[in-house]
């Protein structure tokens, strides 16, 4: 990731924790649309950022995996005090949110 050398264990524990334990050594061509997105997660969350950028981060999962990813959010921005900043159509995701700002005809409110 970024040319920099790859915590293991963390990279681990971060694939176990968006459900692709095993899949490391797997190519992402051989993923599905929503492994890829959990992948992206995990590679992000890897980095240890102070912020993190989510565009529709449960969009290609389903109810349970959608959960689940809500979850881990959550607990990432408990545990290593980072900011989300989330963009998302998906209800559930954004009544977990501190602060919500909706976009409506062009206006932010």
């Amino acid at each position: 990731v970024s040319g920099a050398s790859v915590d293991d264990a963390r990279a681990d524990s971060l694939l176990t924790r968006v459900g692709l334990s095993g899949l490391r050594e797997r190519s992402v061509v051989g993923l599905s649309g929503g492994e890829r997105q959990r992948l992206t997660l995990a590679r992000a969350l890897l980095a240890k950022p102070r912020i993190l950028f989510c565009d529709e981060p449960t969009g290609n999962l389903d109810n349970a995996t959608a959960a689940q990813i809500a979850a881990l959010l959550a607990d990432v921005q408990r545990e290593e005090k980072i900011a989300l900043l989330i963009a998302t159509h998906d209800a559930e995701l954004s009544a977990r949110a501190d602060r919500v700002l909706t976009l409506a005809g062009g206006r932010l409110t």
